[in-house]
């Protein structure tokens, strides 16, 4: 599927003064092209070794050894992956309980 954005109406051949001027527009779309596509190779270049590590099996002796150990010590463990730094801190405080005011003795 394919996208198109309509800026006719950010111009100032259709709107007037208070618009961009096509000439600027063009320039602008052209710096805008050059850093898209140096952030595309980039973003493909740096996460390419992220992908390579789900090939790799050395950590798995480790992790092996932190799983026999969580065994030993833990009843239940909860794996939470959230797609955001904040996330996570803002899922588990959304599963603690609500702090309820003190009763005051009458």
């Amino acid at each position: 599927m394919s996208y198109k954005h309509n800026f006719e109406f950010c111009l100032a051949d259709s709107i007037g003064n208070s618009g961009l001027a096509r000439a600027k527009f063009e320039i602008l779309m052209e710096c805008a092209t050059e850093s898209i596509n140096k952030l595309a190779d980039k973003s493909h270049r740096d996460t390419q070794p992220l992908f390579d590590l789900v090939r790799g099996c050395e950590d798995l002796e480790t992790l092996e050894t932190i799983a026999e150990q969580y065994c030993e010590f833990f009843d239940h463990v909860i794996v939470l992956g959230t797609g955001g730094s904040s996330l996570g801190g803002q899922a588990l405080t959304a599963l603690a309980p609500i702090p309820r005011p003190k009763e005051r003795a009458p």
